[in-house]
Order: structure tokens, then C-alpha cells, then sequence
């Protein structure tokens, strides 16, 4: 299974120092809970699992402007080396280069990840509730807001939820893929969308393709999507971004 490969091939390491100035943590969940439509968080990644290459011959700075100049409210960077090919790298240099609020994507397991994600710039980042256990979610959540950052905590099912809500999260988001399978059902969002608390920010992850989407998202109450393989492998991210915006 592709989760159990991830997590196999991940190496503890640490890195040392102090966020740049030029890097101010900004307010994810502010940014995703607007209250009037639905917000949307345009992903950068290299490669996936499911879909190989995306960017091949693409500058992910063009994209990043490409996000920015049509209406995207967050970016997500994704930094997992072996399957994904990201890097923090990346994740700094999009944080150098945009105004936006910024989220680290990856299978962070270790606290150490934590300083690293603030030291790169992550204004938030992502934590899995499949691969923690309860008293690792609640401690990395409590590292994550010792620094500043926020956490998108996931969820694929009822008891992974009811985790999320029990270790505190507040920021929420339901991914539509199974880890394990790679394979997508919308579904899956909508049905745990539902029981998710009012007071958390709602969001709805993975396999948005078309309109017909966003409007079944949205009637379902969630206030962003996160897209990136819809937009990355049209010849335009950002017309595509607008597209499912519905042409605002």
C-alpha cells in the first residue's frame, strides 16, 4: 500500500534555526472562512503516485501566479521527497513569492517536523489522523500552535473525525481519496462533511474535477476546496481555477 511505502522511506532529521523576517506567519483559517462562497487552496506539487509528472517543463512560480491572479485564497505546497518529489525548498520559495497564506503538505510524523515547517515559511501544515494516534496528534497540534501555525487536520472516515475532534482540531478537511488505494469518491466528503461541527473550518480535499462538484461541495456546507491535480494538468491552472470558481 502507497501510505505504508510513504511512511517506510520517511527519515528523521532536524533542522535548526529562526523563520526569516521576511517570512510573516499569516492566517490560514481566516483566509478559508470568508462566509460568502467557497474558498479555494491551489496546490503545487511535482509528482503523485496516481498521476506521475504534472509540471514537467512548468515553473512552479508561473503557477503559483497563475493561482494568484485567478482568485485562489491559499496555496499548498506539497514536500514529500520519494513519491511526490517535493521539497522544503519549494515550500520557501512559494512562501518568498506570494501574499497568500501558504500550507505544508505531508506525512508529518515527527515533532521535529514541526520546527521545520515553521523555520520554511508554512504559515500552516497538514496532519494525517490515519497515520497518528491520539496523543501524537494532540502534541504535534500543540507544537503547531506554540509556533504560530495552524493545522489542517484529515480525516477519511467517521472515527478518524471524531479523533480530530476529541485531540481539539479547527480546521478540518475531508479527503476524498483512500490512502491505501489512491482511489477517489467524492462521497466520502460529503457524507463526513455533514458531521462536521459548525464552529470548524470545513474542507473538502481531492478528486475536483468539474462545477457540478464545487456546487455539491458547497450546498454540503464545507467553506474551501483544496485542488491541485485538476488545475495542474490543464494547459492552464489558472483558467482552470477560474473555471471552478465559476468564472468570478
Amino acid at each position: 500500500m502507497i501510505i505504508e511505502e510513504i511512511l517506510k522511506d520517511k527519515k528523521r532529521r532536524k533542522i535548526s534555526g529562526k523563520r526569516l523576517s521576511s517570512l510573516p506567519l499569516l492566517s490560514f483559517s481566516k483566509a478559508l472562512k470568508k462566509g460568502k462562497g467557497l474558498s479555494f487552496i491551489a496546490e503545487i506539487k511535482i509528482s503523485s503516485p496516481s498521476e506521475g509528472e504534472l509540471i514537467v517543463g512548468k515553473d512552479p512560480l508561473w503557477i503559483l501566479k497563475e493561482y494568484e491572479e485567478n482568485g485562489a485564497d491559499a496555496i499548498s505546497v506539497i514536500t514529500e521527497p520519494s513519491f511526490f518529489k517535493g521539497n522544503l525548498s519549494l515550500l520557501e520559495k512559494v512562501k518568498n513569492s506570494t501574499s497568500l497564506p501558504v500550507l505544508r503538505k505531508d506525512f508529518i510524523i515527527y515533532p521535529e517536523e514541526i520546527e521545520e515547517s515553521w523555520i520554511k515559511g508554512a504559515d500552516a501544515l497538514l496532519l494525517i489522523v490515519k497515520i497518528l494516534d491520539l496523543p501524537l496528534l494532540r502534541d504535534l497540534l500543540s507544537l503547531t500552535k506554540e509556533k504560530g501555525m495552524e493545522a489542517l487536520v484529515e480525516v477519511h472516515e467517521e472515527k478518524e473525525l471524531e479523533m480530530a475532534l476529541q485531540a481539539g482540531a479547527k480546521i478540518i478537511g475531508v479527503n476524498n481519496r483512500n490512502l491505501e488505494t489512491m482511489k477517489v469518491n467524492l462521497e466520502v466528503g460529503l457524507r463526513l462533511g455533514r458531521l462536521i461541527p459548525p464552529d470548524c473550518v470545513k474542507v473538502c480535499e481531492s478528486g475536483i474535477k468539474n462545477l457540478k462538484d464545487i456546487k455539491r461541495i458547497e450546498e454540503c456546507g464545507f467553506d474551501a476546496v483544496l485542488v491541485g491535480t485538476s488545475l495542474l494538468k490543464s494547459s492552464s491552472p489558472g483558467k482552470k481555477l477560474r473555471m471552478l470558481k465559476g468564472g468570478r
